[in-house]
């Protein structure tokens, strides 16, 4: 399966979207912040990055800015609760989101199901995407 990088504050989450991953094979490593992602996401290779989009450090959409300069092909779930509209009153986060750089993305909350089918549909896209770049 898929090893899957998380990046999340709320532990909460933390551990729902990590049994929910785990579940069907993948490997599931966790970060608090973004930040803390992108150092993970350096060191090691992972096919899928989850990423919630409002975390202290370093939010989202930042951490998948960075990310997409170490591999533009790595797919990428951005999450989010809604909250903070620093694009305007009339911007959907997650919809930012999309475009600049996250390949899908889930408005909290969600279930379990949903995100690993999610996954699951992005590690396909990710994959083709790769393959007509080589």
């Amino acid at each position: 399966m898929a090893r899957v990088l998380i990046i999340e504050d709320d532990r909460v989450f933390v551990e729902l979207m990590s049994k929910g991953l785990s579940a069907p094979g993948h490997e599931v490593v966790a970060a608090t912040n973004g930040a803390e992602g992108v150092d993970h996401f350096c060191k090691a290779p992972f096919d899928v990055v989850v990423t919630d989009l409002v975390m202290p450090d370093m939010d989202g959409i930042e951490a998948i800015r960075k990310i997409r300069k170490v591999n533009p092909q790595v797919g990428i779930v951005a999450v989010s609760g809604g909250v903070p509209r620093p694009f305007g009153p009339n911007v959907d986060y997650l919809d930012a989101a999309q475009h600049l750089g996250a390949d899908a993305a889930l408005k909290k909350p969600f279930l379990p199901s949903e995100l690993a089918a999610l996954v699951d549909r992005v590690l396909v896209e990710s994959g083709r995407r790769a393959a007509s770049q080589s």
